[in-house]
């Protein structure tokens, strides 16, 4: 909210200064307001910070999935046999074949009441990201007073 501001400030203090000057310039000159814009698209220190910036805001919102409750599913299936082998009643044996499938199914969920790691986590990604905001700031004002 701040850059936009600063830049609203900036772009309504080049239209006064170069107000009358835009009337009289040529096809190949340009106001310092088309400088500016110019500049904040085309700076390569504009678009590294506004990649930080933007790479720092995204890690607010990997740090809040710490809040989120974890699930699990696991699924199982399976086939067994088994042979068995027994002795009969007058000495014979007898013999056994089974054949079975097994299933199983789990899901769990787990959902902490507080986690104090995941509290620091998100407080230094809100850090980091106002930081971060700072920098794109700064180099905005220096951006505004190269151009000028």
């Amino acid at each position: 909210m701040i850059r936009f501001l600063i830049l609203f400030l900036v772009v309504c203090l080049a239209d006064i200064r170069i107000a009358s000057a835009a009337l009289l310039k040529d096809q190949n000159e340009f106001t310092l307001l088309e400088a500016f814009q110019k500049a904040l698209y085309y700076d390569a220190t504009i678009q590294a910070a506004g990649a930080e910036n933007s790479a720092q805001r995204e890690e607010i919102s990997k740090a809040k999935a710490g809040f989120l409750p974890q699930a699990r599913v696991s699924l199982y299936q399976g086939r067994g046999s088994t042979d068995s082998h027994t002795p009969g009643i007058f000495g014979g044996r007898n013999n056994g074949h089974s054949i079975y499938d097994s299933k199983n199914y789990n899901l769990s969920i787990r959902q902490s009441i507080f986690n104090m790691a995941s509290y620091a986590e998100y407080n230094q990604a809100k850090s980091e990201a106002s930081r971060s905001d700072a920098q794109l700031d700064g180099v905005i004002y220096s951006l505004a007073s190269r151009v000028t």
